[in-house]
């Protein structure tokens, strides 16, 4: 597994959303089918 990225999973009723998460330049930026989708999301220090 590699220690800069992270998948969290969060369920919400039957349903789930999966999202990766994975460090540059001292940050995590979620990832989203392998796009950065950090447009609209807080990145933040580990």
């Amino acid at each position: 597994m590699d220690p800069k990225r992270k998948n969290v999973r969060v369920e919400a009723g039957l349903d789930f959303l999966d999202f990766d998460f994975v460090q540059r330049d001292g940050k995590w930026k979620i990832l989203a089918n392998g796009l950065n989708v950090s447009n609209g999301f807080e990145t933040f220090k580990d």
